[in-house]
Formats: C-alpha cells, sequence, structure tokens
C-alpha cells in the first residue's frame, strides 16, 4: 500500500515543479527600450531642440546621450511591477548605452537584467536546433544582400553622416544578420516593443505593440489626463497576471501557441538575479 502512495506523492511533487516553473514564465515581462520607453538613440539636434519646444523634458545622461523619457514611462513600470511581474530589457542596442540610459534616467530600479546587442549576436542564440520557434526561422529577414544593403545605408552610411554633422546622439553600425530578438530564451513569454519585426506573428510568446515615441509629438491624452497609449497595456497585464501568458496569446492571436519548455541561457532566472547584468 505504501508503494502506490509513494509515487502519488512523487508524481504529485513533479506536477507541483512543473505548475511553478510554467508560472516563472507568465512572471516576467521584456521591453523594448528605444522608441518605447524613451527617444534617445535617433534624437538629431534638431528634433532635441523641437523636443523641448513641444514642452519635453529633455535630460543628458552620464555618458552625453540626450534622451526623453516618454510621458506615462514610470506609470506603466510602476503598474506592471504592481501587478508582480519581473521586468527585463531587450533592446537591440548595446548594454552600456541601455545602462547608460536606465541608470541616468533613474528607471534602473525596475528592470532585473539588460539583454542586448551583445546576446542577440552570441552562438546561443542561432542555435536553431534547440530554439526551433527562434523568429529568426519563424519570421526570418528578407535576403541578406538585402539587409546588408539596406542596413549599410541607414545604419553607417546615413548615421556617419549625421554624426558628422554634430549630433552627438548618432552612432553608425553595421547591420547584423539573424540576430532577431526571441525573449523566451531569457523567461519571457511577453515583450512589448514598438518595432513590429518584433512581435509579428510569434510561435511561442505574446508580441504587444506600442506607437513609436521619437519626442515629436506629445501623447494624447484623455479628459482625465490619462495617457491613452498606457490603457491597453493595463488591460493586457491584467489580463496575464489572472489568466496567464497562454490564454493571452489565444485572446491575441485566436490560434494556440506553442507551450513546450523552452531552454533559458542562464539557467532559473534566480541566479542571473542574484547576479543582475544592470
Amino acid at each position: 500500500m505504501k508503494k502506490p502512495i509513494t509515487l502519488l506523492l512523487l508524481c504529485l511533487s513533479l506536477w507541483l515543479q512543473c505548475q511553478a516553473k510554467d508560472s516563472e514564465y507568465k512572471g516576467r515581462i521584456s521591453f523594448d527600450l528605444d522608441e518605447t520607453l524613451v527617444a534617445s538613440d535617433k534624437l538629431l539636434n534638431s528634433d532635441v531642440i523641437k523636443a523641448k519646444e513641444l514642452g519635453f523634458d529633455v535630460k543628458t545622461s552620464v555618458n552625453g546621450q540626450d534622451y526623453i523619457l516618454r510621458p506615462g514611462a514610470i506609470e506603466l513600470l510602476e503598474f506592471t511591477q504592481s501587478q508582480g511581474f519581473e521586468m527585463i530589457i531587450f533592446t537591440h542596442n548595446t548594454k552600456d548605452y541601455a545602462r547608460d540610459i536606465l541608470e541616468s534616467s533613474g528607471i534602473a530600479k525596475y528592470f532585473t537584467a539588460i539583454k542586448a546587442h551583445e546576446d542577440v549576436v552570441k552562438t546561443y542564440n542561432q542555435d536553431y536546433k534547440t530554439y526551433p520557434n527562434h523568429r529568426n526561422i519563424s519570421y526570418p529577414q528578407k535576403s541578406p544582400l538585402t539587409v546588408y544593403t539596406k542596413g549599410l545605408y541607414n545604419g553607417l552610411l546615413l548615421r556617419g553622416l549625421q554624426k558628422m554633422q554634430g549630433n552627438k546622439n548618432i552612432h553608425p553600425y553595421v547591420p547584423c544578420i539573424n540576430c532577431a530578438k526571441y525573449p523566451p530564451v531569457y523567461g519571457s513569454r511577453v515583450h512589448i516593443d514598438n518595432s513590429a519585426y518584433n512581435i509579428k506573428d510569434p510561435v511561442d510568446f505574446v508580441g504587444i505593440e506600442v506607437k513609436d515615441f521619437y519626442g515629436r509629438e506629445q501623447p494624447l491624452q484623455n479628459s482625465n489626463g490619462e495617457f491613452l497609449w498606457l490603457e491597453p497595456l493595463k488591460q493586457d497585464i491584467i489580463f496575464l497576471k489572472e489568466q496567464g501568458w497562454v490564454e493571452l496569446y489565444k485572446n491575441k492571436y485566436n490560434r494556440e501557441p506553442d507551450t513546450q519548455e523552452v531552454k533559458r541561457v542562464y539557467g532559473r532566472f534566480a541566479e542571473e538575479h542574484q547576479n543582475p547584468d544592470l
């Protein structure tokens, strides 16, 4: 009689462990940085002047970058935190740049880690046998020739010219091939971003798009002074808390997501939290 009971308890224990692991995925949200929470990376000198005329609070980071914290961004982060979610930054910019903006603006305290360009170009990020649902496969870029041609012009030549004209925020870059953001690698099944490419038609995570923020116009508000861009985000976060990322996925895409476990690079998030990237 003891053996069936022991076996039952073992099965129950394993089930509870699986539930706990799944709850970890539900409890983590990744955010893009540029044009989502701040305007900085693409700010020309003329944009800074215009932003000040519009009444934006343009500040300068410790490392000399002009930046504008998006009106409502702190409200969003505080609300997300109040709902019990952990948050990480996932940007295509460099980690040093992101850390500078986050710490200078005072919003670094909301995030437990930064995932950046240095991460998406690493070998593990292109291990498609381990990550068959990676964005580079499920939503591939155009041909490498097209990416390089367009990328070299926009990233190197155009930005190089803007830099030579004295725009301190503009930094030339070489285009990156097959380095799309894939949040589940870092334990996030919900990603918020202004770029449709990073979130369109995902297979095993929820992508939530927000309108681009460049500091060129004040965000719309309702009669109570609440920012209109925040309301749908708050509703999604409430839904996520109450029903989990799988139900949120089905609600947004009217289909079932792939819910298989995704191997995370740094193991359990608790270990990463003890040695955060911030």
